[in-house]
Formats: C-alpha cells, sequence, structure tokens
C-alpha cells in the first residue's frame, strides 16, 4: 500500500491518502471518458458553467473520482474542476444518485461507472 502524504487544507496536520499518485491519471481518464460519452467538451468540463449537461458531467466525475478514492476531500475534488466548494461536491455527487433512477440519466451514468468501478 502506497501512502503519501498529502496536507489538506484548512484541516490542519498531515492526512495520509492511499494511492493520490493515480489522482491526477485517473482525473485525465474519466474526464475523456465522461466528455467522449456525452459529446461535452473537456475545457467546458472545467469552466463553472451551469448550462446544459456539463453540470451534469462534472457531477459524475466528482463522484467516480469519490467512489474510487474515498479518502480524497470533497474540497481537493471542487478546486481541481473550477474552485468548487466541498458542499457543491457533496451536492453533485448526492444529485447523481438521484439521477440513476432517472431513465434518460441512468444509462450514461452506468456505462461510466461500469468503466471505472468495480462491480
Amino acid at each position: 500500500m502506497n501512502l503519501t502524504p498529502y496536507a489538506a487544507p484548512g484541516i490542519g496536520g498531515i492526512k495520509y491518502i492511499v494511492n493520490i499518485n493515480n489522482f491526477d491519471s485517473d482525473v485525465s481518464e474519466i474526464v475523456a471518458k465522461v466528455c467522449h460519452e456525452s459529446g461535452t467538451s473537456i475545457e467546458e468540463l472545467y469552466t463553472r458553467s451551469r448550462k446544459g449537461k456539463t453540470p451534469i458531467c462534472r457531477y459524475l466525475v466528482w463522484h467516480v473520482l469519490k467512489k474510487k478514492h474515498p479518502r480524497i476531500p470533497g474540497r481537493t475534488l471542487g478546486k481541481v474542476f473550477g474552485n468548487y466548494d466541498h458542499s457543491t461536491v457533496h451536492t453533485g455527487i448526492k444529485l447523481i444518485g438521484i439521477l440513476k433512477e432517472n431513465k434518460n440519466y441512468k444509462d450514461f451514468i452506468f456505462s461510466v461507472e461500469r468503466s471505472f468501478l468495480p462491480n
């Protein structure tokens, strides 16, 4: 197990996160998959846009990253995608859970999850 020190801002002290070295490559892969599946541009995903499917795609990336790296704080996920705070990340992840029940989003969400999360 690879433990890499990570200073979580505002928490105080050093937090240890497992496999943080894989985080950057996971972000790239998940963003590419979500953008490919949705037709959203990568640049658009990193903006603060709330139009169209951009926020849903951003929330899905947060959802998959949080499932794959549960010890990474929401604040860190938010900083990667346009300086969002932890509560916005948490709300977005919660919304993906709700959208899994919606027939319009269900296949899209499960397609991305199947690519990155174990059954």
